[in-house]
C-alpha cells in the first residue's frame, strides 16, 4: 500500500483556514506516558503527564488544552504506568455539560480474551484500544504524547493535513545536528513528503543526506538543518484501520528493538572477523554440509553447527537468534545442503 506521508513544521499552522469543506470529525487519543525516569523522584508515585506544572495544574493539561481550546472536545487518554494520579486529576478537572457531546475518558491498559499484556508502544496502545475508537466514527485520529510542554492550534494543523492531502501528517520540529542525535529524524523531498525515517542518529553518523531541503526551509536559522518528529501524527480514519489490520507488520516491540542490537553486534563481528561471511563459514573450516538426503520427509529443523553457532551469537548479545532460526540461515547461505541427493541443485556450487 502506498501512503501519501507529510510533514509539516509546527510554526506553519498558524492561520491556515478549512475552505470549503465538511467539518472532520476528529478523535483525540493521548497517550499517558511510561516510567519517566529522568523526572525522578517527581514520577515516584505517578506518571510524568500527573507530575504537576504551573500550580495546580498537570503536565497532561497542556495536550488536552490545545485540544479542547482546537476544538476538538471527544479525548481518550491512554493509562498504563503509576496512573491513579494522573486518573484522579482528570475525573476532577474534566466535566463537560450535558448538552456537550464532549468527553476526557481514561483507557487503561486491561486484559481481554484479545489481549493480555502491557501496551508495547504508541501503536500496540492504540490497536487494543481501537474498538472503543471506532464507536465515535472518526473521520480523523490526532495522536498526542502527554508529557510534553507546548501551544499548538491543531485545528490549523488538521486543516493543513486535509488540505495537503496526505494520509498521515507528523509535526516536526527543526534541529541542529548535536540535538539530532535525541530525537528521531526524517528525511523529506522537496513536496514535504517524507520518504525516510531513523531513530536517534549516532553523533558520529554522517546524516548529510537528511538536510531540509532548500524549498522546505523558508526562514529557519542556518544551524537549524534536521527535522524531528514531535510525537504529534494525524491519520485518516480508513488509513489508520487498514495499518492496523495488516498482519505483515511486526508488532512484537522486542523483535523491532532486536533488529537494531543485531544491526550493532553484526557491525561487531565484521570488524573482529573482517566481515560476517568469515565469521559463519569459521564453524565449517570454510567447508559445506550435504546431508544426503533422499528425500524431504524428515528433514532436521537443528543439528549441532546451528547449536554451536545459535550459543556464540547469543553470548555475543544477538537476540532471536535460537538454533532452529540459525539452521534455517545456514540452509539460506549455502553452508547447509538439504537438497535430496536427486534433486538438479543438489550438485550446484
Amino acid at each position: 500500500m502506498g501512503i501519501n506521508l507529510k510533514f509539516y513544521q509546527a510554526e506553519e499552522f498558524n492561520n491556515m483556514a478549512l475552505k470549503n469543506k465538511e467539518e472532520p470529525r476528529v478523535l483525540a487519543i493521548i497517550l499517558g506516558g511510561g516510567k519517566g525516569t529522568r523526572l525522578y523522584p517527581l514520577t515516584k508515585e505517578r506518571s510524568k503527564p500527573a507530575v504537576p506544572f504551573g500550580g495546580k495544574y498537570r503536565i497532561v493539561d497542556i495536550p488536552i488544552s490545545n485540544c479542547i481550546n482546537s476544538g476538538y472536545k471527544k479525548i481518550y487518554l491512554l493509562t498504563q504506568f503509576n496512573s491513579a494520579s494522573l486518573h484522579l486529576h482528570i475525573n476532577n478537572s474534566y466535566n463537560f455539560d450535558r448538552f456537550s457531546d464532549g468527553f476526557v475518558e481514561i483507557l487503561a491498559a486491561e486484559q481481554t480474551l484479545e489481549h493480555s499484556g502491557w501496551y508495547e508502544g504508541t501503536a500496540d496502545a492504540v490497536r487494543k484500544n481501537f474498538g472503543h475508537f471506532r464507536v465515535q466514527r472518526p473521520t480523523h485520529y490526532i495522536i498526542l504524547s502527554g508529557d510534553q510542554l507546548y501551544k499548538m492550534n491543531l485545528k490549523d494543523f488538521m486543516n493543513k493535513h486535509i488540505e495537503s492531502g496526505a494520509e498521515i501528517t507528523i509535526a516536526a520540529k527543526a534541529v541542529n545536528r548535536r540535538d539530532a542525535s535525541g530525537f528521531g529524524i526524517m528525511q523529506v523531498d522537496d513536496e514535504n513528503r517524507i520518504t525516510a525515517f531513523m531513530e536517534k542518529p549516532a553523533a558520529d553518523m554522517n546524516i548529510d543526506a537528511w538536510k531540509i531541503p532548500e524549498k522546505s526551509r523558508g526562514d529557519l536559522p542556518a544551524s537549524l538543518e534536521y527535522l524531528a518528529s514531535m510525537g504529534i501524527y494525524i491519520f485518516n480514519a480508513s488509513t489508520m484501520e487498514e495499518l492496523l489490520n495488516n498482519k505483515g507488520i511486526i508488532r512484537n516491540r522486542r523483535k523491532l528493538e532486536a533488529l537494531i542490537i543485531n544491526s550493532n553486534k553484526f557491525i561487531e563481528v565484521q570488524k573482529e572477523f573482517g566481515s560476517f561471511d568469515k565469521y559463519i563459514w569459521s564453524f565449517t573450516k570454510g567447508k559445506r554440509i550435504n546431508n544426503k538426503l533422499k528425500s524431504t520427509d524428515n528433514l532436521p529443523a537443528r543439528n549441532e553447527l546451528s547449536d554451536l553457532i545459535s550459543k556464540d551469537l547469543i553470548k555475543r548479545g544477538f537476540k532471536f537468534t535460537g538454533s532452529v532460526i540459525i539452521y534455517s540461515y545456514l540452509q539460506g547461505i549455502g553452508i547447509i545442503n538439504d537438497h535430496t541427493i536427486n534433486c538438479r541443485f543438489y550438485n550446484k556450487k
